[in-house]
């Protein structure tokens, strides 16, 4: 069974989450999915997945932890 990457972006601020976040995708290819993880909903990131047509999955948690998974692309 494989293991999906997880990504925790507790520790950084909303700025520099979009950015790793942005990092990732760029890397990742069309049928890998992974999950990231934060301590404040974040709208942002849905944005730019909604944009660049990824789907994902929201999870809240806990009141301070989201957990998000990503998947593959629309097309």
């Amino acid at each position: 069974m494989e293991r999906l990457e997880i990504i925790d972006l507790r520790d950084n601020l909303p700025s520099d989450a979009i950015d790793l976040l942005k990092k990732k995708l760029r890397k990742k290819t069309n049928t890998e999915g992974f999950w990231f993880i934060t301590d404040y909903e974040p709208t942002e990131c849905y944005q730019h997945l909604i944009n660049k047509e990824y789907l994902f999955q929201i999870y809240m948690v806990a009141e301070n932890e989201f957990r998000v998974f990503v998947g593959s692309r629309y097309y």
